[in-house]
């Protein structure tokens, strides 16, 4: 794997920090590929923010293309829906396509243990599932409320673009 990702760099670049690099690669450790502690919180709270300005942008596109707000709060738990089914299979690639390193996580053994299930990739994958409802029902919702900020302001400075005018 390491040198499929080293074949994506210019030919200069891999010739002269190639070697380099595949040790380095190959000396971290599984678990550090994935953002942990400050890092990964900041990542979180930053995904959320964007995702919620996201939204906001969609009501306002939305009650520009149609005045009625029944289209618009459609359109906003519409794109509320689909971010959580892209969540969803997000996870769901990552988490099969890491087994190895996401099997080994000790809440997960813990948690796989209590089940009483016998296999860890069902495991994973139930939960998967089940986080999928609660998932979608949280994007529809936030969806809907951030498209609805986002589709009065924009009405609000269009009107007060025609008050102008």
């Amino acid at each position: 794997m390491v040198s499929r990702l080293i074949r994506l760099y210019p030919a200069r670049w891999r010739e002269r920090y190639g070697q380099e690099v595949t040790w380095l690669l190959e000396d971290l450790s599984p678990l550090s590929v994935f953002p942990s502690g400050l890092f990964g919180g900041i990542a979180t709270i930053g995904g959320f923010f964007y995702l919620m300005a996201a939204f906001a942008a969609i009501g306002a596109l939305a009650s520009r293309a149609c005045t009625r707000p029944g289209a618009w709060l459609a359109a906003c738990a519409t794109s509320g829906a689909i971010m959580a089914v892209l969540f969803s299979a997000t996870y769901a690639v990552i988490d099969n396509a890491y087994f190895g390193i996401v099997s080994r996580d000790p809440e997960e053994i813990a948690a796989f243990r209590a089940s009483g299930m016998t296999s860890m990739r069902d495991f994973i994958n139930v939960l998967l599932e089940r986080q999928a409802l609660a998932g979608t029902i949280v994007c529809v919702v936030i969806g809907v409320l951030m498209g609805t900020i986002g589709a009065i302001c924009a009405a609000e400075r269009r009107q007060a673009a025609r008050a102008e005018a």
